[in-house]
């Protein structure tokens, strides 16, 4: 995995882990247990990046969940999201 190529935030959920959230360009996205950060690529098209991030986050909120869980759970929530009307 390369390095990271540019912190952009810094955030805190709301269980006290703090997160670093950095740009990486050979993949989608990750989140990292030991690392306590997610990677995102930004150059993924704006509802692919939604989803990656959601994915990541979910990830982040509980490492225990099953990728497949996680990864139909994102996928609902950025449809859901769409269909509110938040995103095009």
């Amino acid at each position: 995995m390369k390095r990271p190529i540019k912190k952009i935030k810094a955030y805190t959920m709301g269980n006290g882990t703090k997160l670093d959230i950095d740009w990486v360009e050979d993949f989608d996205g990750m989140a990292i247990e030991n690392y306590t950060g997610i990677l995102l690529d930004s150059r993924l098209s704006p509802a692919r990046f939604r989803e990656v991030a959601i994915h990541e986050m979910l990830h982040a909120c509980d490492f225990n969940k099953s990728e497949k869980v996680v990864k139909r759970t994102a996928k609902e929530i950025e449809r859901f999201l769409r269909l509110l009307g938040l995103f095009k």
